[in-house]
C-alpha cells in the first residue's frame, strides 16, 4: 500500500467524524425553569378509565428554529392525583399543524407514569421523523387508561397557542395563557454547504487516486477535524501523509 493510498482511510474517516459531529444533539423548543422547574397550576388530562369527568386530552404548539432536526425526545412537566388511582400511560404525540390547531399526529411515544405526583416524563423517539426548519407543530399529552392528572404551565412566562380536545372530538383553543411546560430536542440537519465542501474534497481524492497518482498537486484545502489537521503533500513518486495536532 502506498503511503498515498493510507491518507485515503483518514479523508474518510474525517469525513464520517464531520458528519456525526453536524449530527449533533440540539435543544430544539424549551420552556422549563432553571432545573426544570415548571408551575404548580394546569389543565386537566384524563384517561377514559377515570369516569370522573371525561376523556380528556391537551396540546401545546411550538415552532422550530432556522435549522431542521430529526426528533429525539419530549419531556413534559405534568401532575399525576385524583380521588382513585391517577397512575397510567400517556402517549406523547407529536402533530403536524392543521390550520392553527392540532393535526395528524405524525410519530408518538407512550410513557407509563407509575408514580403521583410533580414530575417531569421524558417520551423517546427514535430520530427518523424530520421536523423542518421554521414550521409549527403541536405536542399533544393524550392520557390513557386510569391517568388522571393535568399537564401544568411553564413559570418563564413562555405563551403560545394550547388547544384541547374530549377524546374523539374537535380540538378547541385555550383562551390565551401560559404554554405548558414542555421541551422537544432532536439531532440537527447538517448545513448542506459544509457537507458539499467535504464530500467535494473526498471526491476529489478518490478521483484523482484512480488517474494513478500524484501530478505535482498540493491540496490547497485543509479539513479541521477534533483539531486534527490533515495535510497532503506528493509528486508523482512519492507522497507523504501528516497528521498535525
Amino acid at each position: 500500500m502506498t503511503t498515498f493510498s493510507r491518507c485515503i482511510p483518514i479523508a474518510i474517516a474525517s469525513f464520517a467524524v464531520v458528519l456525526c459531529s453536524e449530527l449533533h444533539a440540539a435543544i430544539i423548543f424549551n420552556n422549563f425553569g432553571l432545573g426544570d422547574a415548571f408551575g404548580n397550576s394546569g389543565l386537566l388530562l384524563q384517561g377514559p378509565d377515570v369516569h370522573t369527568i371525561a376523556d380528556v386530552n391537551q396540546a401545546a404548539a411550538f415552532t422550530v428554529g432556522s435549522t431542521g432536526a430529526f426528533l429525539t425526545s419530549a419531556e413534559l412537566g405534568i401532575n399525576s392525583g385524583g380521588p382513585g388511582p391517577a397512575t397510567g400511560p400517556i402517549d406523547v404525540i407529536l402533530a403536524a399543524d392543521a390550520a392553527g390547531l392540532p393535526g395528524a399526529g405524525l410519530q408518538h411515544s407512550i410513557v407509563n407514569v407509575t408514580t403521583n405526583g410533580k414530575q417531569v416524563i421524558s417520551a423517546g423517539f427514535p430520530g427518523t421523523l424530520l421536523l423542518a426548519a421554521n414550521t409549527k407543530y403541536w405536542v399533544i399529552a393524550d392520557a390513557e387508561g386510569t391517568f388522571d392528572g393535568g399537564w401544568n404551565f411553564n413559570t418563564t412566562g413562555d405563551t403560545g397557542p394550547t388547544a384541547g380536545q374530549t377524546e374523539g372530538g374537535p380540538w378547541s383553543l385555550h383562551s390565551p395563557e401560559q404554554r405548558f411546560a414542555f421541551r422537544v430536542q432532536g439531532r440537527l440537519v447538517p448545513e448542506p454547504g459544509s457537507l458539499t465542501l467535504i464530500a467535494g474534497g473526498l471526491i476529489g481524492l478518490l478521483a484523482h487516486r484512480s488517474r494513478g497518482g500524484w501530478h505535482s498537486l498540493r491540496l490547497l484545502a485543509t479539513c479541521r477535524v477534533r483539531r486534527a489537521e490533515l495535510s497532503f503533500d506528493g509528486t508523482r513518486d512519492g507522497a507523504s501523509c501528516q497528521m498535525c495536532c
